[in-house]
């Protein structure tokens, strides 16, 4: 385990030719191998720059000083920095982290200040549980056209502002671009091979289509029993699912937060077609198939879908309920629930996100309210199991690495459990925060604190 040091900027720097002091008690000292005046190779982030170090009888363990040229050639703020602490005796590194950098669309706000949209709260939270375990937390966006990548311009917290400033290349970067659109970006692309190139480690490093999952997850046996019959939509094929199943889903394959899907439900000769938007439900009752496939056909344009089929899941008083489970490495690297809610939909409404008017609830409590408890220990249990493993399976299938995924999954009046989709990029909203810290926040900073060490000893 790394030290963890709260370093505080020197007010009397000493002064040796060339080379900025860092201050250590003889405790932490002692602790990583250093010897008083010795020389050593400061790294926070891509930057390295030397420094003497020395230990001190007047500081207490877990605290430092430190130059404040030494954080100027290195590119940091100047700032009180609580950091983990390593130092490799072979290469006379010293290494402060983990850095972490959020990736996202950044917008000013009406008084100025930088906006990182739905994860704002989050970037603040995740920038607190930073500084209390150790690291440095900043927010970057995509670079202009034509300017450079090797110092990137990012934002950092200071006294409750975001202040933007030319910041080293992080240790980690965690990927939260919200667009596909921005994400097949040759901008995007030359970032991320950049980072790449300068060692970066990226995790979440793309979002996945709706097929692509469907494809990865039924590839597996165990799987496959819990996965709803799927298929790319074709005017064709739509018939079918019909005669089988009464009903079915429309999804366009790269959507979000329940926009866009499609419910065809025939009864009595007819054919009841309803379409969540931004802010509300198209409904339309027809009685001719081919009328209703021509519908369709103008809502989704040339948007690719998938066909699902339709579930009797359970609902609440009209409200319809899935439950969202996030799942994240532990520090171990094995996959782990971090979080699950019950989301019960808007009164009438065929989806539960939040973004489209659900509210949550713990899923134990929802769950006794169809089942004997033994039962829904057992169902909650089961859904735990497939959310692992499929975490599993993804991030074993795709390229890169992968450090987070939120599975909604739904449980029909029988009990069986079925998953529904898989998120690369989950909502931040679906969490119920009974600490100061949500879980999810916790399993990000120890995700971004394990691939740092990584870092290093590959490097060392």
């Amino acid at each position: 385990m790394a030290p963890l040091i709260l370093f505080h900027i020197n007010e009397k720097p000493v002064h040796v030719p060339s080379f900025p002091g860092i201050f250590l008690s003889r405790a932490d000292g002692e602790t990583l191998g250093l010897k008083d005046g010795q020389h050593a190779d400061v790294q926070i982030g891509n930057k390295k720059s030397a420094a003497y170090i020395f230990l001190q009888n007047d500081l207490t363990e877990g605290m430092g000083k430190v130059d404040s040229a030494l954080y100027s050639q290195l590119g940091i703020p100047l700032q009180n920095i609580r950091w983990n602490v390593r130092f490799h005796k072979e290469s006379g590194h010293l290494k402060l982290g983990p850095f972490l950098s959020i990736l996202t669309e950044i917008r000013q706000d009406g008084n100025g200040q930088p906006h990182f949209g739905s994860i704002h709260c989050f970037a603040e939270e995740l920038h607190a549980f930073t500084q209390k375990n150790g690291g440095y937390l900043t927010l970057m966006g995509l670079p202009s056209t034509g300017s450079s990548i090797g110092a990137q311009t990012s934002f950092y917290l200071d006294d409750d502002h975001w202040k933007q400033t030319t910041l080293p290349l992080p240790d980690v970067v965690y990927n939260r671009i919200h667009s596909r659109k921005t994400e097949r970006s040759e901008m995007f692309k030359l970032l991320y091979s950049q980072l790449i190139d300068e060692g970066t480690v990226i995790f979440n490093p793309h979002f996945l289509s709706k097929w692509e999952v469907h494809q990865f997850l039924r590839n597996e046996s165990h799987l496959l029993p819990y996965i709803p019959l799927t298929d790319l939509y074709t005017r064709s094929g739509l018939a079918a699912y019909l005669d089988e199943f009464g009903a079915a889903f429309i999804k366009p394959i790269h959507g979000s937060q329940g926009r866009g899907i499609i419910e065809i439900k025939r009864k009595n000769g007819s054919y009841h077609i309803s379409q969540t938007t931004y802010h509300q439900i198209r409904d339309h009752q027809i009685s001719d198939l081919q009328e209703a496939e021509t519908l369709i056909a103008a809502w989704i344009g040339k948007r690719a879908c998938i066909i699902q089929q339709s579930l009797q899941l359970i609902s609440l008083d009209d409200k319809k309920i899935d439950f969202r489970l996030l799942v994240h490495p532990n520090r171990s690297k094995k996959w782990t629930v971090t979080s699950a809610v019950a989301r019960l939909s808007a009164e009438n409404q065929f989806v539960s996100n939040l973004a489209q008017g659900g509210t949550i609830n713990k899923p134990l409590t929802v769950l006794r309210e169809f089942f004997t408890s033994d039962k829904a220990h057992y169902i909650y249990s089961l859904m735990k199991e497939l959310a692992v493993e499929s975490s599993k399976t993804l991030s074993e299938s795709i390229e890169g690495v992968a450090g987070e995924f939120g599975l909604d999954i739904g449980v029909d009046q029988s009990g069986k459990t079925w998953i529904i989709e898989v998120n690369t990029k989950p909502s931040k909203q679906s969490e119920q925060i009974q600490t100061p810290f949500r879980p999810s926040t916790k399993a990000i900073w120890n995700f971004a604190e394990i691939l740092w060490q990584e870092r290093r000893l590959q490097d060392d």
